[in-house]
């Protein structure tokens, strides 16, 4: 889950970047109401039990900052609001621009986790129109994909189904 975040931040400091040089505003806009929407639901929701021994704090610290400096040109108070938060000296709006950091992109990652998502979605669609409660364990499921998912994602897709 922190490299998939990670990923798909700098792919988005990245996209935010290029367009924000050509003058386009609304793509980057949009692109990061997405990005806080796949953060909260997603990253945060599967990584409570993690934050509260102390693990993937720093990931999302590190998110939480790179974010605010991104939506600084588009809600300039939120976004100051968001970095005193967080410990930051100056005004955010003083701060350098965040750079791509490479290491971190990984498009296959990014692809593989939007395919989980996917699958745990028509498998939540499933269970509601046939009736069965969310929270009743499956004693199996059977998944039809081009590419096998890894095994780290295959766990994250049976906690989500209640998969035994």
């Amino acid at each position: 889950l922190d490299r998939w975040i990670l990923a798909k931040l700098n792919k988005l400091v990245d996209e935010t970047t290029t367009q924000l040089e050509q003058y386009k505003i609304t793509e980057p806009a949009r692109a990061i109401g997405e990005f806080i929407n796949d953060l909260s639901t997603w990253y945060v929701r599967r990584s409570r039990d993690r934050m509260k021994s102390g693990g993937g704090v720093a990931t999302l610290r590190e998110v939480l900052d790179t974010l605010s400096k991104l939506l600084a040109p588009f809600t300039p108070f939120l976004a100051e609001a968001l970095h005193q938060d967080l410990g930051g000296k100056a005004s955010v709006h003083l701060e350098e621009w965040p750079q791509v950091k490479k290491e971190y992109l990984d498009d296959a990652l990014l692809v593989e986790m939007e395919k989980t998502r996917q699958i745990v979605t028509q498998a939540l669609e499933q269970r509601e129109q046939t009736g069965m409660n969310i929270r009743q364990v499956l004693a199996g499921m059977t998944v039809y994909a081009k590419d096998d998912l890894s095994a780290e994602l295959v766990e994250i897709l049976k906690e989500e189904v209640f998969l035994r």
